[in-house]
This record gives structure tokens, C-alpha cells and sequence, in this order.
């Protein structure tokens, strides 16, 4: 618009690698045995519910269906990520 730069510079950017880590029982164990609250339960739901990390802080307790023992996900990354996903025993206790 000013016709200060005669062409675009062309910018390389690195190849980004995705994020991929799992925690494996003995790993989680480990996790539970030095970690404080919250951090234990978030630990808890985000490995028997599969959420991110990310939709497991911004529950609340009106996501939380007690009488059917489900988690409304409201903030999915994606739309299919928006439902409800069952409670299991350990997280029920949390």
C-alpha cells in the first residue's frame, strides 16, 4: 500500500511436531503419589475420561450430572468434543 517493500519476504517456518505423550499406570501412580490438589484430580478425570487438560479445568459443577454420573463437555475443541462423557468410579469420588 505504501510501496515500501518491493515483494513480500518469503518466511520459513519449522516443521512443527505434534505432542504426543501417554502416562502409563506406573507413571500415573508415581504422579499420584507426590502430586497435591487439584493436581490429583485432574489427573484422575483427564485419564479416565479422556479430556484435554484444558477441558478438564473449566469444569463445573453444573456440567456434572450426579444422578447419571456423566460430564457435559461445553468447551470441545471441536464440535464432536462437545457431549457428555461418563463418569467412572474413581472419578466419582473426586
Amino acid at each position: 500500500e505504501w510501496n515500501v517493500i518491493a515483494t513480500a519476504p518469503r518466511i520459513r517456518l519449522l516443521k512443527e511436531l505434534g505432542r504426543e505423550q501417554t502416562i502409563d499406570p506406573e507413571s500415573e501412580a508415581k504422579l499420584l503419589a507426590i502430586g497435591k490438589q487439584p493436581m490429583k484430580d485432574v489427573l484422575i478425570v483427564t485419564q479416565d475420561t479422556g479430556l484435554r487438560p484444558e477441558e478438564a479445568f473449566r469444569i463445573r459443577v453444573e456440567n456434572i450430572d450426579w444422578n447419571r454420573l456423566v460430564i457435559f463437555n461445553p468447551h470441545g475443541k471441536r464440535r464432536a468434543s462437545r457431549r457428555h462423557i461418563p463418569i467412572s468410579r474413581r472419578c466419582s469420588s473426586c
